[in-house]
């Protein structure tokens, strides 16, 4: 079903950020982490050090402004890699059981009639895989676009006047010259490599949870597709296949709770800097369709006891599994729409005090 194949870029990624996600851990890996950081937040500091100067030197809002998006991302890329890196034990547990849970091969998939589930796994893998082309190429050309660009617009200097202005991508003031020929070659390779870890923080991270909320939105539709259709000509089997299904549910419900402390921290901090969150948590919809799949299968040729545990499923049922920001909001489209126009609201009374 390609799923290892699906999570080698986001492999690589963790890699990158110094994650280790292999079973044994490897000190060498652990210490990219802290090498990164190290190497990252020099430049952040020389950011906040051009801010501070800026402030001291009378800048304009406007002008000062370009630079706190960069500290923002590089704050946001540290706060979605620093709890998979120390709750290490947690993203095994969620990455193990998502490969565990994940059909092997078609002998592992029940409904081979209509091939429903076939459908349902290719489908999500196929999906999962475009949204990782697309991040690869979306973060690249934002990656190129930063780092390439000084050297154009160099180029076109010299061209136009003859002479080589140095330039770097972003805006950090040190207690030395940057644009010497010694430092400067120096300076603009760190300034390549630390948007490089933010990038690598970030796209690990998210396609991480791209994958969880794509195979849990699975995972969910074949529960209720087996759900549907769980009652056969035989009371034994028919009680098999609702234990099968009670169990699934109930690892599926711990699955999330796992995946909440690896990203609730994240998610407030979201919320709090009106970012644009990812929402493709498309399983807390499917899951609340649980309820709907019992109706539509044949409970009612079912045995007593058996009806009474559907009514057990259908309690637990009515409440969506779904992940939170530190228990403060749901992640949903609907908090996404409000952060939305609540941050064109602040914009336009920014741009207003500021007019």
């Amino acid at each position: 079903m390609n799923f290892e194949n699906s999570f080698k870029l986001t492999k690589l990624s963790f890699l990158v950020s110094g994650i280790d996600v292999a079973n044994k851990e490897r000190f060498y890996i652990k210490s990219i982490y802290y090498f990164n950081i190290i190497w990252l937040y020099t430049d952040v500091l020389g950011e906040f050090y051009w801010l501070y100067d800026g402030v001291m030197m009378g800048k304009g809002f406007e002008e000062l402004s370009i630079i706190v998006p960069c500290c923002v991302i590089c704050f946001l890329g540290t706060i979605r890699s620093a709890p998979l890196f120390f709750y290490r034990s947690n993203l095994l547990a969620v990455w193990n059981k998502l490969r565990e849970l994940q059909p092997k091969n078609e002998s592992e998939i029940e409904d081979k009639e209509n091939d429903t589930e076939v459908k349902i796994v290719s489908h999500s893998v196929k999906w999962f895989s475009n949204i990782v082309h697309f991040m690869v190429t979306a973060n690249t050309s934002v990656l190129l676009a930063f780092c390439l660009l000084p050297l154009l617009i160099m180029g076109l200097d010299y061209r136009k006047t003859g002479e080589v202005k140095y330039k770097l991508p972003f805006l950090v003031k040190y207690f030395f010259d940057p644009y010497t020929p010694v430092t400067w070659p120096l300076v603009y390779l760190h300034h390549f490599f630390s948007p490089l870890i933010v990038m690598s923080n970030l796209f690990g991270a998210d396609t991480f949870f791209h994958a969880f909320c794509i195979y849990m939105r699975m995972h969910f539709k074949i529960l209720c597709n087996r759900i549907e259709n769980f009652v056969t000509a035989s009371a034994e089997e028919t009680s098999k296949r609702l234990r099968a299904c009670v169990l699934r549910h109930q690892e599926l419900i711990a699955l999330v709770d796992q995946m909440e402390q690896l990203y609730s921290t994240a998610f407030l901090f979201n919320f709090l800097i009106s970012s644009v969150l990812i929402c493709l948590s498309g399983f807390n919809i499917v899951s609340s369709r649980v309820a709907e799949a019992i109706f539509k299968s044949r409970w009612y040729d079912a045995d007593l006891s058996i009806r009474k545990s559907l009514l057990i499923i259908l309690l637990r049922s009515q409440k969506p599994c779904s992940l939170t920001a530190a228990k403060f909001a749901t992640i949903n489209l609907s908090a996404f729409t409000k952060i939305l126009s609540r941050s064109w609201s602040y914009f336009a009374l920014l741009k207003t005090m500021y007019d």
